[in-house]
């Protein structure tokens, strides 16, 4: 019947939704619906993720014009290999901080971006509103979330695996919760225990590194036109390089906000429980009248009787 939620075959009675129904359009929580719904997003309001992603633009080419200068202060080779021992530990005591202040601000970053996948994907969800108000707490998030990281690359890469599949998540449930650091991590911990979201993890680190390659793919052809047309200088270097990777780090932020927001509407998986096996039912042929007796073993002795004759006994 047209317009009604359920149509019936009319000669078996076999109730199928239609097509274009509700219940058959709901996304589905699972790696490829997130990764389509992160471009679906991109596609719509990748400029407004390109704003909030400034900061890091900044501190992206200020560092690089930081440690440039710091060289050329101290006479250093730029190829860290060919410096010694004494010059790399002095060249690692300023580039160390700055390449750590910036990890933490892009990771702080990751919060904004997910609340604006928040925003345009839910309404009044007015997260993007809320993460502003928490500076401190953005910077807190960024910094825990590279010790965390870099604790787990110098441990072990499958630290690394485990810690980000963990905690990918945190500055998304941040941006929706807004319950503190703590349930945060817990959130987001949990999210990915109970999604299994391994899979979705493997395509996420996956992005990042084609993301990083496309920029160092647009950073060294860019580089190579200036040098070509005589136009390359320290800044222009710094400056390329920061756009390059501004121009692809939001979408890997986009990523797992991408798939909290689809999880949003499907519940978890649930649990297989595994069942208790039962014993096996077994036969004893009665004495009397040789008639089959059913019984089940329990390992202790199992009182039966014939089903035809009557006569009792126990079964050891």
């Amino acid at each position: 019947m047209r317009g009604a939620p359920e149509q019936a075959c009319p000669h078996c009675g076999h109730e199928f939704a239609p097509e274009g129904t509700a219940e058959e359009a709901k996304p589905r929580a699972d790696p490829v619906a997130a990764l389509a719904h992160a471009f679906r997003f991109a596609k719509r309001h990748y400029g407004a993720a390109l704003v909030l992603w400034i900061p890091a633009l900044l501190l992206d080419v200020g560092a690089t014009l930081a440690v440039g200068a710091y060289e050329h202060a101290r006479g250093l080779d730029v190829d860290v290999a060919a410096m010694s021992d004494a010059q790399r530990l002095s060249w690692l005591g300023v580039a160390a901080p700055i390449l750590l202040l910036t990890f933490v601000l892009k990771l702080a970053l990751f919060a904004p971006v997910g609340a604006l996948v928040l925003d345009r994907s839910q309404e009044g969800s007015r997260a993007l509103r809320a993460v502003a108000r928490m500076p401190v707490t953005l910077a807190a998030l960024g910094l825990l979330l590279t010790l965390a990281y870099v604790v787990g690359a110098l441990f072990a890469l499958v630290g690394f695996f485990v810690l980000f599949h963990w905690y990918q998540y945190a500055p998304v449930a941040l941006a929706q919760r807004r319950r503190g650091l703590g349930d945060a991590f817990e959130a987001s911990r949990r999210f990915a225990r109970e999604r299994r979201t391994y899979g979705f993890t493997a395509l996420v680190l996956l992005v990042a590194l084609a993301a990083f390659l496309v920029a160092q793919g647009v950073e060294i052809g860019v580089d190579a036109f200036l040098r070509a047309q005589g136009w390359s200088h320290e800044w222009t270097d710094a400056l390329v390089g920061g756009v390059a990777s501004f121009l692809v780090a939001p979408f890997v932020a986009i990523l797992p906000a991408s798939f909290w927001v689809i999880a949003a509407h499907e519940p978890p998986a649930p649990v297989a429980q595994a069942e208790t096996p039962r014993p096996q039912a077994k036969t004893t042929r009665c004495p009397q009248c040789a008639t089959l007796i059913p019984y089940e073993p329990t390992g202790a002795p199992v009182a039966v009787v014939c089903p035809k004759c009557g006569r009792k006994g126990s079964v050891i």
